[in-house]
């Protein structure tokens, strides 16, 4: 792996041309004691005892306002000098939730996303080349640019109180999820998978935890009650985050990608095959204790890329006996759920629920919404305050990432939008074995669940997401791939 020093465009040695002086003696100490950092334990060292100092803070009820800023401050510290350690600690944190440090929603996990970016731009500035560019990421880069103009817009239209409100939310959800997707994808270049296993494994942690809590009730009393959020959805699961569809959001990445490494994983790695595949049973469980139907279109998708991967003749027909199979379902599917879940209860002979009823209003609102101002939308999170007055007096969100581009900030993004999150699927689809099989599945359970609820408030849910994708945009394509669909032998059948 390169060394930091290198990344960042400042040269190890003299300025050639000239003398060496005082400042290449810094700058040589500089770039030698980054390079130890990266390439020695201290760059998995230093991380682990920050989220052992924060897991003891907050289970011993330690975790005020000092405590956490000074926490912040060292991780931010390890975060300026070292951008993988800082996202690995991002990640380690991400899905547990946490009280605001800054405002009414920052927390420390927003100040060391940040304060990465800041590191990443730093050294991109310096070395523009080091960026792995790519289409996705550039479409990526200009929704977080739209939706931040978008701000802009709500700050000229509503009052200043709301403006502000909407500000914070767009810091603590797209513009972090953006920050991450961005910086995961610089560091990945170099074969760099620190982040992307500290988020798999503590979105992992954390859906063991949600299923723990669900099965026994008594771990919410506990010293380790901190861990799970205070909102109660009946038999739907939610666990480490109030909103059982923005838990199954979080959620289907890392099981994507721990299914993908125990169908399609190395021959030789067995042993982390079987563990994989012991590791995901219970994030498969929580999936389908959400309720959630676009969970299971996840995992229906997820199904569908594996087997594509094994034999495309094989895929096509899980496709269709997957459409007929889910036809055939549906009224079961239907009654199973209006008996777990309240509001899932239907009509005799109706297969529209009271959600699905308010989604599809909340759709038709935000289709107006675009319509009346198809250029510049009517500004961030300006849903929550007009959608009323164009027919959704229920909902203050159009439960449609997607839709939410156009209707609160135009055509334009909007169409961004769309043509990041195709060209993205395609993108990681194209790189070859089980992590190029399980990152594309990953990254189209997100959009599925993205097109039915609103994964972008959390950033629960993008520190996870985007760390995968990201990492899939930025690491290098494996020696000898010439093309992007060449076979490799983790894409063969493999048994067990």
């Amino acid at each position: 792996m390169a060394a930091l020093g290198e990344r960042s465009g400042q040269p190890p040695g003299p300025t050639p041309g000239r003398a060496p002086g005082v400042i290449d003696l810094y700058r040589s100490l500089h770039a030698a004691g980054l390079e130890l950092a990266e390439r020695s334990r201290a760059g998995v060292l230093v991380p682990a005892l920050l989220v052992a100092a924060w897991f003891v803070l907050r289970t011993a009820d330690a975790w005020d306002r000092p405590a956490a800023i000074a926490w912040a401050a060292a991780a931010v510290l390890v975060a300026l000098v070292s951008p993988s350690a800082g996202l690995v600690l991002a990640a380690a944190i991400a899905p547990f939730p946490e009280p605001p440090v800054v405002g009414r929603l920052l927390g420390v996990t927003h100040l060391v996303i940040g304060a990465t970016g800041l590191a990443v731009l730093v050294r991109v500035l310096a070395r523009p080349r080091s960026m792995p560019w790519s289409p996705p990421l550039l479409l990526g880069l200009g929704v977080g640019a739209g939706t931040a103009a978008g701000v802009v817009l709500t700050f000229r239209t509503f009052d200043r109180a709301y403006a502000q409100a909407a500000l914070d939310n767009w810091l603590a959800g797209v513009g972090a999820g953006i920050v991450v997707l961005a910086a995961v994808a610089w560091i990945a270049r170099g074969g760099d998978r620190r982040p992307l296993v500290a988020a798999v494994a503590s979105a992992t942690l954390a859906g063991w935890l949600t299923l723990l809590d669900h099965a026994s009730p008594a771990l919410g009393g506990s010293l380790l009650g901190w861990l799970i959020a205070p909102k109660d959805f009946g038999f739907r699961i939610s666990g480490v985050i109030p909103s059982p569809n923005a838990l199954a959001s979080m959620l289907v990445g890392p099981t994507a990608l721990l299914v993908a490494a125990a169908v399609l994983g190395p021959r030789a790695a067995r042993r982390w095959r079987a563990a994989a595949a012991v590791a995901v049973l219970p994030l498969v469980a929580c999936l389908l204790l959400t309720f959630s139907r676009a969970a299971l279109l996840a995992l229906f998708v997820l199904a569908v890329v594996l087997a594509w991967r094994v034999r495309r003749a094989l895929a096509v027909g899980l496709l269709a006996a997957g459409l007929v199979l889910g036809v055939l379902l549906l009224p079961e599917y239907i009654e199973t759920r209006a008996r777990y879940v309240p509001e899932g209860r239907v009509a005799p002979g109706q297969v529209l629920v009271a959600s699905d009823v308010h989604r599809l209003r909340a759709w038709g609102a935000a289709t107006a919404m675009f319509l009346d101002r198809p250029l510049t939308g009517h500004g961030f999170r300006s849903y929550r305050r007009v959608g009323d007055v164009y027919g959704d007096p229920i909902l203050n969100s159009p439960h449609n990432e997607w839709l939410r581009f156009f209707a609160e900030e135009g055509a334009v993004v909007g169409v961004l939008g769309l043509a990041w999150g195709l060209l993205t699927f395609a993108w990681l689809l194209r790189r070859p074995g089980w992590l190029g099989a399980g990152l594309a599945a990953a990254f189209a359970g997100w959009a599925i669940t993205a097109t039915f609820n609103n994964p972008l408030l959390f950033v629960q849910v993008s520190s996870i997401a985007f760390t995968l994708a990201g990492t899939g945009l930025g690491l290098p394509a494996p020696p000898g791939v010439v093309a992007a669909d060449a076979a490799t032998p983790e894409d063969a059948p493999v048994s067990s």
